[in-house]
């Protein structure tokens, strides 16, 4: 339709009466035109706070992990001085199907809450606080027998990209030693006591007597006797007391789960 022009008073400007078609087109018009001043306002304000924003944080390598290691299944664990929350590793390798593990002591994942396979666990830090996961809890030693926990070991199957190495911050672990006998002279690390030795008293199936002094938190820790060091005999389960290696290894080659068979120590 086109525009009608109405004749006015003589004198005064033309009247031009608009079709509505025309009245909804400039509406939209207006309407679009606040929408883009709108979207250019918060484009002006967001793009500059996009280009200072940091990258997504990068998943950070797992480093090295070694023997004697501190490590705690709960990412919330608090320092305790008379019932410390972590554990020590008693030694790294590689198994058979080329998984990289460490072993430790069973209890370490179930005396404090129970931790279940597949869960992961934790470096535990200096300044007394968890740090980096560095692997999962792959199986354990089963049954109740020998106090509770079976042979009481657990295998943790690490981060494919964890660096292994045999020096560990007390100890060298690079192979498994003889089954000990009295009375060699048995030596131990944990992360509570650092290393001490001793006479071993006894031994029995899957278990290893010794006046080695240790303490909570040195439980999993390698144990070896001191004319043939590096190669580890035991793992520290408390005070006076120890777990077979030999124990350890035959249960795990013989069980069902792969993690852990054939395993061959890191020795670097």
């Amino acid at each position: 339709m086109a525009s009608q022009a109405v004749r006015p008073p003589d004198g005064a400007s033309p009247i031009v009466h608009q079709p509505p078609e025309f009245t909804g087109i400039t509406n939209r018009r207006k309407i679009m035109k606040r929408i883009l001043i709108v979207l250019a306002s918060i484009a002006a304000f967001v793009l500059p706070m996009l280009a200072f924003a940091p990258a997504a944080q990068a998943q950070m390598p797992t480093g090295v992990v070694t023997n004697g290691m501190a490590w705690v299944p709960n990412p919330n664990a608090v320092p305790n001085a008379t019932d410390p929350p972590y554990c020590t590793l008693g030694l790294v390798g590689t198994d058979s199907s080329g998984n990289k593990i460490a072993i430790s002591a069973r209890h370490c994942v179930e005396a404090k809450g129970m931790y279940f396979d597949g869960a992961p666990v934790y470096r535990w830090l200096a300044n007394g606080t968890a740090g980096a996961q560095f692997g999962t809890i792959a199986h354990r030693s089963s049954g109740t027998h020998l106090g509770g926990y079976g042979t009481d070991w657990v295998v943790i199957k690490l981060n494919a990209d964890a660096d292994l190495f045999s020096n560990g911050p007390g100890a060298r672990i690079d192979g498994i030693g003889n089954p000990p006998a009295f009375p060699q002279v048995l030596c131990k690390d944990g992360v509570t006591t650092g290393v001490k030795c001793g006479v071993v008293t006894g031994t029995s199936p899957g278990r290893i007597a010794s006046i080695a002094f240790a303490l909570g938190g040195d439980s999993g820790g390698p144990a070896w006797i001191d004319t043939n060091y590096g190669k580890i005999v035991g793992l520290v389960r408390g005070p006076g007391e120890f777990i077979s290696i030999h124990a350890v290894l035959s249960e795990i080659n013989s069980g069902t789960n792969p993690v852990g068979k054939g395993l061959v120590v890191t020795n670097n």
